[in-house]
């Protein structure tokens, strides 16, 4: 009996609802994740969220973070 390794992916299934990965959030906001990665050395990004490899960004959070950039 083969044991199937759990992808990043499936490991978020339960949190899926309330987070966005990376890829998610740059389609969300029309940038490249690599943008994404330079605003947070910049420390100027969303807030996000890791375990281990595992990057995810809470949704509400990111909205906070936009609002607080209206002008």
């Amino acid at each position: 009996m083969l044991l199937k390794r759990e992808t990043a992916e499936e490991r978020t299934v339960g949190v899926r609802d309330d987070f966005w990965t990376p890829e998610q959030l740059a389609e969300q906001l029309g940038v490249s994740v690599r943008t994404l990665l330079r605003w947070h050395a910049m420390r100027v990004g969303p807030p996000r969220v890791t375990q281990g490899r595992l990057v995810l960004y809470r949704i509400a959070a990111v909205q906070a973070w936009l609002a607080s950039r209206e002008k």
